[in-house]
């Protein structure tokens, strides 16, 4: 399948790529700084996680992929 699969098209965090890029911006010890640069707030965050969250759900290998995203 695709490494990068795209889920939500049109909105910000469309791709895999786009929410592993957010996870590790919110690791970097200022999570709410990195949301900001990247247009988002604690509730818009909240929204994506939810969403992506239940995606992976659905989707056992979308975890699997995102492990991968997050060791690289």
């Amino acid at each position: 399948g695709d490494p990068d699969p795209e889920l939500f098209p049109g909105t910000k965090v469309a791709r895999l790529s786009d929410y592993v890029k957010i996870m590790k911006a919110m690791q970097s010890g200022n999570p709410m700084g990195a949301l900001a640069k990247l247009g988002l707030d604690m509730g818009a965050y909240s929204k994506i996680a939810m969403q992506w969250g239940q995606m992976m759900a659905k989707d056992p290998t979308l975890a699997v992929k995102m492990a991968k995203m997050m060791a690289g």
